[in-house]
């Protein structure tokens, strides 16, 4: 378990980060080149690169580390937009 907070990455073609709660579960946030779903947009300028993808891949992680898969799919990543991540933040978070 890691400790509550934010974790940001940014490696191999793989841009993203995850929120870990105190109830010791996490989501994943992901996006970059090596995401399959989408496109995602990279820009880089004389301050860094900036990233833009209109939906993102998540996962969520529970306290004993193993992925969970979404009950509707049963896959355990799936990708949605930016409206959807709210309420899959709340489930995490409420666990």
């Amino acid at each position: 378990m890691n400790n509550p907070g934010f974790y940001v990455t940014n490696r191999d073609g793989l841009t993203g980060f995850r929120l870990c709660f105190s109830n010791g579960y996490e989501l994943s946030v992901v996006f970059g080149e090596k995401v399959g779903f989408f496109d995602t947009t990279m820009v880089k300028n004389s301050e860094g690169t900036d990233y833009f993808s209109e939906n993102a891949e998540i996962a969520v992680i529970n306290d004993k580390g193993a992925i969970i898969p979404f009950s509707k799919t049963k896959i355990t990543r799936d990708n949605v937009k930016p409206e959807d991540l709210l309420q899959v933040i709340s489930w995490v978070a409420n666990r």
